[in-house]
């Protein structure tokens, strides 16, 4: 009986440090479980705050676009106004150059015309004297 209850005692002292040690891996598990809750809520406020910056970068993103779109169509309107007015002031100074052109030429026709007759009239001088 003293072997049985030797026995006995050796085998509740074992299964008492395994349930010690069953414990303390317990306390270890719930250690990490709530550390494992904590970085699980940690990531989850900066995956938010990720979220937010990435909405409020697309936003800004998205306005700067918007401003670059507003400023470059400014920029062909103001160029197409610009090239209209050249070409409109193109087509004045042709158009001038059409009208001092024809002058000059009824000029020069008027000048040869003159001339023609000068020469006539030193012909019949000549065959006059």
């Amino acid at each position: 009986m003293r072997r049985d209850r030797a026995a006995w005692q050796q085998e509740l002292s074992k299964q008492e440090q395994a349930a010690h040690h069953l414990e303390e891996r317990i306390k270890e598990a719930t250690k990490l479980s709530a550390s494992l809750h904590k970085l699980e809520k940690e990531l989850r406020v900066r995956r938010d705050q990720l979220l937010h910056l990435q909405r409020v970068g697309e936003e800004r993103l998205r306005g700067q676009l918007e401003e670059w779109r507003k400023e470059s169509e400014k920029r062909w309107a103001k160029s197409a106004a610009d090239w209209e007015r050249q070409r409109e002031e193109e087509a004045k100074r042709q158009a001038h150059f059409g009208e001092i052109w024809r002058i000059q030429r009824e000029y020069a026709r008027r000048q040869m015309a003159e001339l023609e007759r000068w020469i006539e009239e030193l012909e019949e001088q000549i065959k006059g004297s």
